[in-house]
């Protein structure tokens, strides 16, 4: 699905992504040094690898429970344009009508936004207000 998100929305994800990356990555390199002291020093280590390890990610995690509200209100409150579409373009409207009439599409339950703006050969409006 990440390909069909906005592109200031998927910008945003694959960040997140990369960190998610970095984090798994840091935890491959604790938990192969750990593995390493139990082969070369039987585990005598192991207790002050993890202790060295374990602090980081707590603080990771805390900052990321301190970011997150911020990053989920700031969400919420950017609100993007809304666009406005002209409808007097006299062909679409004709189109409409004729799809209306003629293949009584408003007799269809299942008759969406999106399902229309196929049959009428538009974009699919996404926050689209018209005026009229």
């Amino acid at each position: 699905m990440l390909t069909y998100a906005r592109l200031e929305v998927a910008r945003s994800l694959s960040n997140w992504i990369l960190r998610g990356i970095g984090l798994l990555v840091f935890i491959l390199a604790l938990d192969a040094t750990i593995a390493l002291d139990f082969v070369l020093n039987q585990g005598a280590h192991v207790a002050v690898l993890i202790s060295y390890g374990t602090a980081p990610l707590i603080v990771i995690l805390l900052a990321v429970l301190v970011k997150l509200p911020s990053i989920l209100s700031e969400a919420d409150r950017k609100a993007y344009p809304v666009k406005t579409v002209d409808i007097t373009d006299s062909e679409t409207v004709g189109r409409l009508e004729e799809l209306m009439l003629n293949d009584q599409l408003f007799l269809d339950p299942g008759l969406t936004v999106q399902r229309l703006a196929k049959r009428l050969h538009l974009p699919a409006p996404q926050g689209v207000r018209c005026s009229q």
